[in-house]
């Protein structure tokens, strides 16, 4: 598709508390889009992006439509975006504005290009009914907007999610790519002295979550054996959805001296920089940020060997454990913490080069652009 001069809108399901890379990588993308083919672009969000403190800032630099919270009842407000902005693209990001656009495109009377980027890790509850239910839903979703003949292409941050959806379409080929996220990499790019700060015990750090997803107890529980045997590490954990209720159930309010608790936060490089090693111990993920940002900074990575995060599985300073496999964990805990520091040091760039040059903002723009000319 010719690009010059073009209507681009950005519809994104999205209200965190902060930009983070999601929303930095889209601006990034805008001002490419527009130096390089004078591209227009706007932005579409849920009403309650408006209430995060990010939104005034963002609102007064760009074009900016919001709808309702809820996604079943945004195609009025969709229809209105059109009228107002004429996108030629639509680019939708977390799957919940892609059938009310699809709904909305396949009234009209002009050709629109669709993009949908899948960000969500998807699967089949364990529930034999709810999983019927569910291929009721991805059919709808991932089937019938495609056999209705709708110009719809797909871009994945991993494998799993185009494989997954591929038979909704009934053999129905489209244009579909798998591109990994974009990373910040100017707020991590610190000097070599600020790098394996050493504490006074080898630091472990991991984000907490929802813990069906992000797995914070099994470091616990690793941890705790771990303990059974040595006293010079520290666990740093930031408290997420569940987290405080995990660890609670775990130590029945007792918790051990090597547990930290702490909020989460935006001050990414003084997190990185106070903890020796990063833990991922997810049975799902897309494309982890926090796995991409620690290793730029130049930290040890742990992580379960899932398909989310086996793009970074290849460098020299990852250290793999068999997903939910608390022993394994622990041995690899053990692995880091006794490997020689200038070991440790040189692995670690080689790591940090390598993602850096795999995952900058710069390459993920330019592989989003050439994905919009091949539309």
């Amino acid at each position: 598709m010719y690009l010059q001069g073009k209507h681009i809108a950005f519809l994104c399901q999205y209200a965190a508390p902060y930009e983070g890379n999601f929303l930095l990588s889209l601006k990034k993308m805008e001002l490419v889009l527009g130096e390089r083919y004078a591209a227009q672009c706007a932005y579409v969000f849920p009403m309650q992006a408006s209430q995060q403190s990010w939104f005034d800032g963002f609102n007064s630099a760009h074009t900016v439509f919001l709808t309702s919270d809820s996604m079943e009842m945004a195609d009025g407000e969709i229809q209105r975006m059109f009228a107002k902005f004429c996108p030629d693209i639509v680019y939708t990001h977390f799957d919940g504005y892609d059938m009310p656009v699809a709904r909305v495109v396949q009234n009209m009377r002009r050709s629109v290009k669709q993009v949908w980027h899948m960000h969500n890790t998807l699967g089949f509850h364990p529930n034999p009914i709810k999983s019927l239910y569910q291929i009721f839903c991805f059919f709808r979703h991932y089937g019938l907007p495609f056999l209705r003949g709708g110009e719809i292409s797909l871009i994945a941050v991993n494998g799993h999610e185009l494989r997954f959806v591929r038979p909704c379409r009934c053999g129905i080929a489209i244009k579909e790519e798998v591109i990994p996220n974009g990373i910040d990499f100017v707020r991590l790019l610190k000097t070599p002295e600020l790098k394996h700060k050493r504490n006074s015990k080898f630091r472990f750090l991991s984000y907490g979550g929802r813990n069906v997803q992000k797995r914070v107890d099994l470091l616990i529980k690793a941890a705790l054996a771990l303990s059974g045997t040595r006293d010079d590490f520290e666990v740093v954990i930031t408290k997420g959805t569940d987290t405080e209720k995990v660890v609670n159930h775990i130590f029945n309010g007792d918790i051990p001296g090597w547990l930290r608790l702490i909020e989460q936060t935006d001050t990414i490089v003084d997190l990185l920089s106070s903890v020796d090693c990063f833990v991922s111990t997810s049975v799902h993920e897309t494309f982890s940020y926090a796995v991409a940002e620690a290793s730029v900074f130049g930290l040890p990575v742990i992580q379960s060997d899932i398909d989310g995060t086996m793009w970074n599985a290849s460098n020299p300073s990852t250290f793999l454990f068999q997903s939910e496999n608390v022993e394994d964990l622990a041995c690899r805990m053990r692995d880091v913490i006794d490997l020689p520091k200038e070991d440790m040091r040189r692995r670690c760039e080689i790591t940090r080069l390598r993602n850096v040059e795999q995952y900058s903002f710069d390459m993920w723009v330019n592989k989003i652009v050439d994905f919009l000319e091949r539309l």
